[in-house]
């Protein structure tokens, strides 16, 4: 019976390929051609498809994005200064930032917090405690992002990227 079954199905799949998708698109349970409303319906289908990607944007980043531990460097200009540092940034995927960091103005560590913010075109804003303000660029998965002060009078800007999904500044 189970072999009969079997042999049964495997024809019935043998056939149901033997048609093509037009074929069975074109007709309807009691197999009457219905090839010119399903033309119309698809068409309808695409066009509402094409309006609606134009309408709405396709969202790939959150804060969420940025989650772990970066490592990064700027420089440029701080009131017409050559200026340069690195470090640390342990974002917590919540808006948070904690750093630590060495300058070229001071050539000393400190430590420093903040927040930020990823929209879903994966641009944002990063506001350091003190007043600093930076733009950022961040990749979709949130692996590495590009940033610029927006501050007047400095031009500081570099790359940063995540070398760690861990919290190790803390």
């Amino acid at each position: 019976m189970k072999a009969s079954y079997m042999i049964l199905s495997l024809c019935a799949a043998l056939v149901a390929t033997s048609y093509s998708a037009d074929t069975f698109a074109r007709r309807n349970v009691a197999g009457v051609e219905q090839e010119p409303r399903i033309q119309e319906l698809a068409s309808q289908t695409e066009q509402q498809a094409a309006e609606a990607s134009t309408l709405r944007p396709i969202w790939f980043c959150s804060t969420r994005s940025m989650r772990g531990t970066y490592q990064y460097r700027e420089e440029g200009y701080w009131e017409g200064e050559p200026y340069r540092s690195s470090g640390l940034e342990t974002y917590d995927g919540r808006g948070n930032i904690v750093g630590m960091a060495t300058d070229s103005d001071t050539g000393e560590s400190y430590r420093f917090t903040g927040t930020y913010r990823v929209e879903g075109d994966c641009s944002g804003k990063v506001m350091y405690t003190g007043g600093f303000y930076y733009d950022i660029y961040v990749s979709p998965d949130g692996a590495s992002v590009e940033f610029i002060s927006t501050d007047l009078g400095t031009v500081l800007s570099g790359p940063s990227r995540r070398i760690s999904t861990r919290d190790i500044v803390r």
